[in-house]
């Protein structure tokens, strides 16, 4: 704690918890909201069989995989509309 004090938590109205280590991601997340008080959490979650303990705490999640099949199909989108205008095989 003594870490987010340094950091400045107790003036903080935002908090992002983005660590490799989901763990490690909640234990910041919910120190934030129930003893710091900070209003916006928001943290990095790669498993999503540990987004209840997010919930229960009001802790907004980015998933990064979620992220990246997005950014894929949004690509694959535009590949598919490409070829469509251009007759061609892509």
């Amino acid at each position: 704690m003594e870490v987010l004090v340094e950091a400045g938590i107790k003036k903080a109205d935002t908090l992002v918890c983005a660590t490799n280590n989901d763990n490690t991601n909640i234990m910041i997340s919910e120190i934030g909201k129930e003893i710091f008080n900070v209003e916006n959490v928001v943290s990095r979650l790669y498993d999503t069989e540990k987004e209840i303990v997010y919930k229960d705490f009001d802790i907004n999640i980015i998933y990064p995989t979620k992220l990246t099949i997005n950014e894929f199909e949004k690509l694959l989108g535009k590949m598919k509309t490409q070829y469509i205008e251009d007759r061609k095989v892509i």
